[in-house]
């Protein structure tokens, strides 16, 4: 079952964030982030109730900065005390750097990110409480090009980087993972695509998308895809298909 998980944070805090929202999400997590930078009329139980998913996971980047926002740590403790009618909460508390943390968040499961060379073991240790869906390393894939690809594209003369999840059973929709920069600004979009390989040649059509964003209203258009493999099938090199018809060149290089 994909897990569901809100990534309550504030804007001193969002590169942070935003690096955490793409591993979860290359995971298998569904990942939604608070975009409200915690202003005072901003409730976080309220956006949560307003969340379809009626099973999540609650993770707050806490920092000093965060402990100066009084109100989300009052709604916080209401809801480790009372947690949140027709919802099931998991409460996770990621600890970028040093404050004082009041009892109630003392007693919930903490992920000690204070040492930056300690990130991937710590990442780890969050992917396993939260029970994401991994992979069975013994399951052959119908293509050896199945696995995950790290690539580039440029529209609208801004800069794409994406990464891109094969799925082993070609039956099951692949994923996109895609962010760029606009008005300063880091966008992250979480696309399925379906997926066609026929020898050296893969086409990808993007079937749905989201912004992992809160409260974002920007248009966007699915993407397709036209790729060829090199000899030794690390590379993807092709074509990208904007909503004008226009073809931008793609390259993608296997990752790991």
């Amino acid at each position: 079952m994909k897990k569901s998980i809100f990534l309550v944070h504030t804007a001193k805090d969002r590169p942070f964030a935003r690096k955490v929202a793409i591993d979860l999400s290359l995971a298998g997590a569904t990942v939604w982030l608070d975009e409200a930078e915690i202003k005072p009329e901003f409730s976080l139980i309220q956006t949560i109730i307003n969340l379809m998913e009626s099973s999540l996971c609650l993770a707050a980047v806490v920092s000093p900065d965060f402990m100066g926002h009084t109100h989300i740590l009052h709604e916080i403790e209401q809801i480790c005390i009372g947690g949140i009618p027709g919802k099931r909460l998991q409460i996770l508390l990621l600890y970028v750097s040093d404050c004082n943390m009041p009892s109630f968040m003392k007693e919930k499961a903490i992920m000690d990110f204070r040492n930056p060379a300690a990130y991937t073991g710590m990442m780890q240790r969050m992917t396993g409480s939260l029970k994401l869906d991994v992979q069975n390393p013994d399951q052959a894939p119908e293509s050896d090009l199945a696995g995950v690809w790290q690539g580039a594209w440029k529209w609208c003369g801004r800069l794409r980087e994406a990464i891109m999840i094969i799925a082993p059973e070609l039956t099951q929709p692949s994923r996109m993972i895609i962010r760029y920069m606009k008005s300063g600004v880091v966008t992250i979009i979480d696309e399925t695509m379906d997926v066609e390989i026929s020898g050296d040649n893969i086409k990808l059509t993007g079937l749905n998308y989201r912004f992992l964003e809160q409260g974002i209203s920007l248009g966007w258009h699915l993407d397709r895809f036209r790729l060829a493999a090199d000899a030794s099938r690390t590379t993807l090199k092709g074509t990208q298909t904007d909503k004008n018809g226009d073809l931008q060149p793609v390259l993608f290089k296997r990752k790991g």
